[in-house]
C-alpha cells in the first residue's frame, strides 16, 4: 500500500536520516536505488555529502538497453508468471551473474510470481519519474558508475548524465553488467572509497 514513487522513497530517507540524528550523508545506490540517490542530491541538497549512482534508471538512454526493447514489444523481463520466467531474466541483471542451484533459482522466482501484483505496481511507481530535465540542478560532488554491459540500463545513458552535469566524475566498468558491487565487489568498493578520499571537505 506504499507510495514507491522515487519522490516518497527519497524523502523517507530524509525521515531516516533524522531519526538517526544524521545532518549529512553520502548516498550511493544502485539501479532504482541509483536513481533515488540523484534524486535525493538533487531535492535535499543541504542533506547530501555526495551522491553515487551506479547504473541507476531516470534518464532515457541515447542507446535502448535490451530491457527497453522488450519493453516496447509489450514485454516486460521483471514480470513473468512462470519459472522460465525468472531463469529468462536472472542472466539480464548481471554480465556474470553468479551460479545458483536450480532449486534456489526456482524458490526465488516462485517469490517473485507471488509478488508479481506488488512488483507491477511497485515498477510503474518507480518508471514515472525521471531526473533527466533536472540534472543540471546536482550539485554534489557526483560519482557515476556504469557496467559497459548493462543490459536493463544502456551505458550510453553516461553521455546525458555528463552532458547534464560536466563535473561529475564517470567510471564505466568494462565486463561488467547491471549490478558492479556483485560482479566486481572489491574493485566497485575501490572505486567508490578513492572518490570520497578525493573529495575536497
Amino acid at each position: 500500500d506504499w507510495d514507491y514513487s522515487i519522490a516518497a522513497q527519497s524523502q523517507r530517507i530524509a525521515k531516516l536520516m533524522d531519526a538517526l540524528n544524521i545532518n549529512k550523508a553520502h548516498i550511493i545506490g544502485n539501479s532504482m536505488g541509483g536513481h533515488i540517490a540523484a534524486y535525493f542530491a538533487i531535492h535535499y541538497p543541504q542533506r547530501t555529502l555526495s551522491t553515487a549512482p551506479v547504473d541507476p534508471a531516470g534518464v532515457v538512454s541515447p542507446e535502448a538497453s535490451d530491457m527497453e526493447k522488450m519493453l516496447a514489444q509489450g514485454n516486460n523481463p521483471f514480470l513473468f508468471d512462470t519459472r522460465d520466467g525468472f531463469r529468462q531474466f536472472y542472466p539480464m541483471t548481471m554480465e556474470k551473474a553468479p551460479w545458483l542451484p536450480g532449486f534456489v533459482l526456482d524458490a526465488v522466482a516462485d517469490k517473485y510470481i507471488a509478488l508479481q501484483a506488488q512488483n507491477t505496481a511497485i515498477f510503474t511507481a518507480i518508471s514515472s519519474t525521471s531526473v533527466q530535465n533536472d540534472l543540471a540542478r546536482l550539485k554534489a560532488p557526483t560519482l557515476l558508475i556504469w557496467g559497459d554491459h548493462d543490459r536493463l540500463l544502456h551505458v550510453s545513458a553516461t553521455q546525458v548524465w555528463s552532458a547534464a552535469v560536466p563535473q561529475m566524475q564517470v567510471v564505466i566498468m568494462p565486463g561488467i553488467g547491471h549490478m558492479p558491487m556483485v560482479e566486481a565487489p572489491a574493485e566497485t568498493a575501490a572505486i567508490y572509497r578513492n572518490f570520497l578520499d578525493n573529495i575536497t571537505p
